[in-house]
């Protein structure tokens, strides 16, 4: 049985590979070297150095907003600390190890069972997916949503509507479980599923504001980007990149989603009638890779006594 376990996760390794550098390859379709320094010299780097700094101040609220899920008496700079480790695991290794690398991290700074911490990592990826559809509702009622191909606006309503599910699930388990069947269960899903129901309706409103918060940041990013590159993309053109990127997350690939991510970019302005060689999306990417994986690795490295012990 461990034997197949293995096999299976060496065929998602070598999968998610093999999808990042056939997505590295299709973005690199037209690559030209010339075109692509030329791209970025001309970039506003005041901008991009600005879009880092957002970006760092939405991991503040993702932090904020993770301790009103956990409902722990855990200091804010921890959660802070344990998103960028996470991020960082995400960026160098597959499988989004990162996600399981900062519950471990949550449990030795503050003694919580990982599997608890991992529970309310899921509630998070709901409140984002729940913040994604609602940047979705934002281009329903332009002519831009007609670029996007049905198969994505299943999926993203698909998402949307499992979200609020997930979170009426939360609420439910919340309220009972003490009278549920989980006290059945073995004790790694029942903690798993203890974190999972952590969230109260008395901080539901909070949690949206920090999600909306979140997302705002995003776009923002990504509009500071573009602008530093002379695109002048619209802002529901604006939304639409994001959205598309954000959804190419979820394909299986190279670490930090590399190629993945510059592919769905130059698929986007592909639809806008604008060819990137490359040099936007990769720097795109580098806006949110470069400062998450560097700070992550320094928390790391300055905690490892405690997280590593």
């Amino acid at each position: 049985m461990i034997l197949d376990k293995s096999k299976f996760n060496l065929f998602k390794i070598v999968l998610s590979f093999s999808i990042g550098i056939f997505l590295v390859y299709y973005s690199l379709g037209d690559f030209e070297v010339k075109l692509f320094f030329e791209s970025i010299s001309r970039a506003n780097i005041s901008l991009i150095f600005f879009s880092m700094i957002i970006l760092l101040l939405s991991i503040q609220f993702r932090a904020i907003r993770w301790k009103f899920i956990l409902n722990e008496k855990i200091k804010v700079n921890d959660l802070y600390k344990a998103q960028l480790v996470g991020y960082m695991g995400n960026n160098i290794f597959p499988l989004r190890f990162g996600e399981l690398l900062k519950s471990f991290y949550v449990e030795k700074k503050n003694n919580i069972s990982r599997y608890e911490v991992l529970g309310s990592v899921f509630i998070e990826r709901f409140l984002d997916f729940l913040g994604l559809g609602f940047v979705f509702l934002l281009l329903l009622k332009t002519n831009w949503v007609d670029l996007i191909d049905s198969t994505y606006k299943i999926s993203l309503f698909f998402i949307f509507f499992t979200s609020i599910l997930a979170l009426l699930i939360s609420f439910y388990l919340n309220r009972n479980f003490e009278n549920s069947f989980i006290n059945i269960l073995p004790s790694p899903i029942k903690k798993i599923l203890f974190g999972f129901s952590s969230i109260q309706s008395k901080n539901l409103f909070l949690l949206f504001v920090l999600t909306i918060l979140i997302w705002c940041s995003y776009i923002l990013v990504v509009y500071l980007v573009q602008y530093s590159f002379s695109l002048n993309l619209s802002y529901h053109q604006t939304v639409l990149l994001l959205v598309m990127s954000t959804l190419a997350l979820s394909i299986p690939g190279l670490p930090g989603n590399i190629g993945t991510f510059e592919a769905s970019v130059v698929y986007t302005l592909g639809m806008f009638g604008i060819v990137d060689n490359f040099g936007f999306g990769f720097i795109l990417h580098s806006v949110s890779f470069i400062p998450y994986t560097l700070f992550g690795i320094f928390y790391f490295i300055k905690e490892r006594s405690v997280v590593l012990k």
